[in-house]
């Protein structure tokens, strides 16, 4: 963490694409500490194991430090210095920084929700089960989409995660109401929907954030 940050040098404000070139840097590190604590938390939801924890807390404070770092650097940068292109760059990333941030979050939520389930010893049913493998498995490739269209510039990669994010919002929507038929047959519990409820929020929040990203 430190090292990442020590990047963001106050010689460079002055040179502002080398100071953004820093930044975004700094801000694919914290796309890349995203993603593992989402591979984390999500593999925690059906075999709990509390000794990921701390990996993810080391990961959610470089999220937390970075995004307070950038935000505090990039309005520092010379703006009289600044081209066109560097404008649009310092744009997207002060404005991307807050949605990583709150991915950041969310996957600890997810965490957080599946140490309740171990806790609470709540088992999901076989079709739970599927479901929640297919939405973290769509999330989970919303948002590396959304990384690399942003780490790479890429506008034919950017245009695919909105179509993305709104599929994973229909798919909330689908597990919620399977979710409600089985609590009325009296399939599942009610202390294992409101956890599921929780999980598709999380998911569907993610996703969206990576859209506006």
């Amino acid at each position: 963490a430190i090292i990442e940050l020590s990047k963001l040098d106050d010689m460079l404000l002055n040179t502002p694409t080398i100071a953004l070139e820093q930044c975004k840097t700094v801000i694919h590190k914290m796309g890349e500490a995203i993603m593992e604590n989402y591979e984390l938390a999500t593999s925690m939801i059906y075999q709990y194991d509390d000794t990921k924890l701390p990996r993810m807390e080391e990961n959610e404070a470089l999220i937390d430090k970075c995004e307070t770092a950038l935000s505090a650097y990039i309005v520092r940068i010379n703006r009289n210095r600044l081209t066109s292109e560097d404008k649009l760059t310092a744009y997207e990333i002060l404005n991307s920084i807050g949605d990583f941030e709150r991915m950041g979050d969310y996957c600890m939520n997810i965490a957080f929700v599946a140490q309740d389930k171990n806790e609470q010893d709540i088992h999901f049913s076989p079709a739970e089960h599927r479901e929640a493998e297919d939405i973290i498995a769509a999330v989970k490739y919303t948002i590396e989409t959304a990384f690399t269209a942003f780490r790479e510039d890429d506008l034919s990669m950017a245009v695919r995660v909105d179509p993305l994010s709104e599929t994973i919002d229909e798919l909330k929507e689908i597990i919620k109401s399977h979710h409600v038929d089985r609590l009325q047959e009296g399939t599942c519990s009610i202390a294992g929907g409101v956890l599921v409820f929780d999980l598709v929020n999380s998911f569907e929040r993610i996703a969206s954030h990576a859209a506006n990203v």
